[in-house]
């Protein structure tokens, strides 16, 4: 058995010790905690499908679209990182990367990121490198192995298009891509002065960085967080960006964890507060950022390490509280923008044990509307400390596109003559009257409303959903009234539909006529995608 198993069995074993005295601590002082009400998202657990004790499945996540990567750091005592895709409402195991000259103690899959059809995997130990693979679905070759100066511990990794960030001791190396080959553009160090843990988390947007400095002896283990930018191939320090609040004496790790995108920043800062963690937001660019807000769990408590590790996608962040519940794990979800955000939602995993350390180290990710969690030492049926990884959906949000006449999503069929009013969508509408005249609307989504007038001179219509007769409307009205909805349907699945409208010669005895007016349709559907 291997120093590193050893170690490991170690220090889980010290793990479950503490938790029981922390359990006795706590029970002593009559803690009570509220936690909000809030219904847990539908979940899917997978694990390696050759997944041992004490792999650590789950150290490392990060996904986009339908792809996910999860890293298990002490697979075989070498390390791996494993390929998912999603399909038909479920995750399903489709590659396995290890390293092609796999050792003892490389600890590889300590980080792991994923952009388009490119894999970056982290391999902290054994003098460090960063494995860049290619591919797709179950087929990923090796591009490229990088590696820094000199012998270190990579901490993180982070892919956005052509640029590679990756962090050894104090310093951040950046790699372009040009032909399919990586070269070194820069090295990036912090001005401070001081060993600092610079580079303990990194984020690349474009051509910005944020880079995490969680703190170091001489700042008292506070922490800060950095933005670099490039211009022309040069990366120059821009900003340096610092949490309203401290906490002194206590430490902080302001910087533990980052994430960056479309201007905003998101800072972990897992201690301090006795533990209970912050999760900090910034917007700006360039040399010009503003703390906007700190975020905390609503029922967070006593060494929770909320914000050890966030995810964010411009909509949502994910950040987690590993500690929660003697380190048995949680995550949670806030939406927003800028200065407000809104706590959604709390994932604790179904089956969830003592010292799981669900959301643990580097175990979150979120992208569109898939969340996915790691949890690194799950006993399950691979073994103790195994670890798994949990996937959840969000529901989608619904939008709503409007179709004016001139669509092109509308056919026409027959004579339809086009009537200006101002009452009207775009300030015009079309109406037929008689038998055989027709429009039908081509959508994606999950409902759609047909708005049209109601008048002293309007007909009958049919109306046609996916090729069947649903209904016939009778438009007449004493009074006339523009832009009313005249046939809705909502709670279809999401997906490629039809709606005809179809004149046929019938009115109300009352009516002077059989027009039929088609002013617009209003579709919804789901928001989908993400990155």
């Amino acid at each position: 058995m291997s120093y590193a198993s050893l170690q490991r069995r170690s220090v889980h074993a010290l793990g479950r010790s503490l938790r029981l005295l922390l359990a006795m601590c706590l029970a002593v002082a009559a803690v009570t905690v509220a936690v909000p009400a809030m219904a847990a998202p539908p979940e899917q657990k997978v694990l390696a499908s050759d997944g041992a004790a004490y792999d650590a499945f789950g150290w490392a996540t990060a996904m986009q679209g339908d792809t996910a990567v999860v890293g298990a750091r002490y697979d075989d005592n070498m390390g791996s990182a494993y390929v998912f895709t999603h399909s038909g409402g479920a995750w399903t195991q489709r590659a396995k990367l290890v390293s092609a000259s796999r050792s003892v103690n490389d600890e590889f899959g300590h980080a792991v990121d994923i952009d388009g059809n490119t894999i970056v995997v982290t391999q902290s130990g054994n003098g460090g490198a960063v494995h860049v693979y290619t591919g797709a679905g179950d087929s990923w070759t090796l591009q490229q192995t990088l590696y820094p100066d000199t012998p270190d511990w990579i901490q993180h990794a982070a892919i956005d298009g052509d640029t590679i960030l990756f962090a050894g001791n104090e310093r951040v190396y950046v790699y372009t891509r040009s032909a399919g080959t990586w070269s070194k553009q820069a090295v990036l160090t912090s001005d401070y002065g001081a060993p600092q843990m610079f580079g303990c988390a990194v984020d690349l947007d474009g051509d910005t960085a944020l880079i995490g400095a969680r703190g170091g002896w001489a700042d008292g283990w506070s922490g800060s967080a950095y933005v670099f930018t490039r211009s022309g191939g040069i990366w120059s320090q821009r900003a340096k960006l610092d949490p309203s609040v401290r906490f002194p004496g206590m430490g902080q790790s302001f910087g533990c964890s980052v994430a960056l995108c479309g201007g905003t920043a998101v800072i972990g800062s897992n201690e301090g507060d006795l533990g209970n963690g912050s999760v900090w937001v910034f917007t700006g660019s360039g040399d010009t950022w503003a703390e906007r807000t700190r975020i905390q769990a609503s029922d967070g408590s006593w060494n929770d390490y909320f914000g050890a590790w966030v995810a964010f996608d411009g909509a949502n962040i994910v950040a987690s509280a590993f500690g929660d519940d003697g380190r048995t794990g949680c995550a949670y979800r806030f939406s927003g923008a800028g200065g407000t955000w809104t706590e959604q939602e709390i994932y604790m995993a179904s089956d969830r044990a003592g010292w799981d350390q669900y959301a643990g180290q580097q175990g979150v990710a979120i992208s569109g509307n898939h969340i996915l969690i790691g949890s690194l030492c799950d006993d399950n049926e691979r073994g103790e400390d195994a670890g798994s990884a949990y996937f959840y959906e969000l529901e989608a949000p619904l939008v709503t596109q409007r179709y004016e006449q001139t669509a092109p999503q509308l056919a026409w069929v027959g004579a339809w003559s086009s009537v200006a009013r101002t009452q009207l969508s775009a300030g015009s509408a079309r109406c037929a009257s008689g038998i055989g005249k027709s429009v039908t609307a081509t959508f994606d989504g999950t409902g759609i409303d047909w708005i049209g007038a109601r008048t002293t001179s309007a007909g009958k219509a049919r109306v046609y959903l996916d090729g069947v007769l649903v209904a016939t409307v009778d438009l007449y009205s004493n009074a006339n009234r523009f832009g009313e909805v005249l046939y809705s349907v909502s709670g279809l699945d999401n997906g490629p539909h039809t709606l005809k409208i179809e004149c046929f010669g019938s009115k109300n005895p009352a009516s002077a006529g059989t027009n039929v007016w088609i002013d617009a349709f209003d579709v919804t559907g789901e928001l989908t995608g993400g990155s």
